[in-house]
C-alpha cells in the first residue's frame, strides 16, 4: 500500500502549479495508519481540492477507526 500512496502523491507533486485537482480520495488504508495522514500533503499542494476518505461499511462500529475519521475531520484533514 505504501507505495500506492507514495505513487499517488508523485502525481500530485507533479499536478501541483499546472492543473487544478477538484477531489482527492483515499483508502482508509492506503496511508498506513490513519488514512488521513496523507491528506496533509494533500492540503499543502492543493489546497481547494476537497478530501476525501473510503472506508469500508461498518467501520464506525469499530471505535479505533471511528476516531480516526473524527479526528482527521476536527483537524480539517478530510471533507
Amino acid at each position: 500500500m505504501r507505495r500506492a500512496r507514495d505513487e499517488a502523491l508523485e502525481l500530485l507533486e507533479a499536478l501541483a502549479g499546472d492543473d487544478e485537482v477538484a477531489l482527492v480520495l483515499a483508502a482508509h488504508e492506503l496511508a498506513g495508519t490513519t488514512g488521513g495522514d496523507s491528506f496533509e500533503t494533500v492540503r499543502q499542494l492543493h489546497s481547494h481540492a476537497k478530501r476525501g476518505l473510503l472506508v469500508p461499511a461498518g467501520a464506525w462500529a469499530n471505535p479505533a477507526t471511528a476516531a480516526a475519521i473524527l479526528d482527521a475531520r476536527a483537524l480539517g484533514r478530510i471533507d
